[in-house]
């Protein structure tokens, strides 16, 4: 069974929570964003966002955790008002991947969804996460997965590369 977030006034958060933003033409900001407390960090979670809200989105950004983190990102569903789902492959992160987990060495992990235009409908977004670690564990497997190449470390090369093959697929 999916956690399932609805927009309701600004409330702190203080356990571990996911959040969504969506960019209605301003940007991200807090005034449209909606966030859902975790839990444990068992298994896979699947982890629903309504939409409706937001009607007309030009873009999505998924925070998966309120800390850093090490994930596994297992499907982006997108889901339109007539019942098609979409699978959202398209993604921008402030993290690197290795072996299929996706490093964040920051408190504030983002993933980018930008939409496509004939998306509009899209009246929910369904993000299917494996919590691998959180933390100070997250951290200590992310210093260990960095490794130098020529003087840079592998993640900031990861990163780069990934957001100019993604800005190369937008031209």
């Amino acid at each position: 069974m999916g956690l399932i977030g609805k927009k309701k006034p600004v409330t702190v958060l203080t356990a571990p929570f996911a959040e969504l933003f969506a960019d209605i033409g301003n940007g991200f900001g807090e005034g449209t964003s909606v966030a859902m407390a975790l839990g444990d960090f068992d298994g896979i979670k699947e982890i629903e966002f309504d939409l409706k809200p937001f009607k007309g989105a030009k873009a999505l950004r998924f925070d998966p955790l309120n800390g850093y983190a090490v994930i596994k990102l297992k499907r982006v569903e997108l889901w339109t008002a007539d019942g098609k789902v979409i699978r959202a492959r398209d993604c921008a992160t402030n993290g690197f991947e290795e072996n299929g987990a996706l490093f964040f060495l920051t408190d504030d992990p983002q993933i980018h969804l930008n939409m496509d235009p004939r998306l509009k409908d899209v009246v929910k977004a369904v993000f299917r996460v494996e919590y691998v670690a959180t933390g100070k564990e997250a951290t200590r497997r992310c210093r260990g997965t960095l490794v130098e190449k020529d003087g840079v470390p592998f993640g900031v090369l990861s990163v780069a590369s990934r957001l100019l093959s993604f800005i190369k697929r937008r031209i």
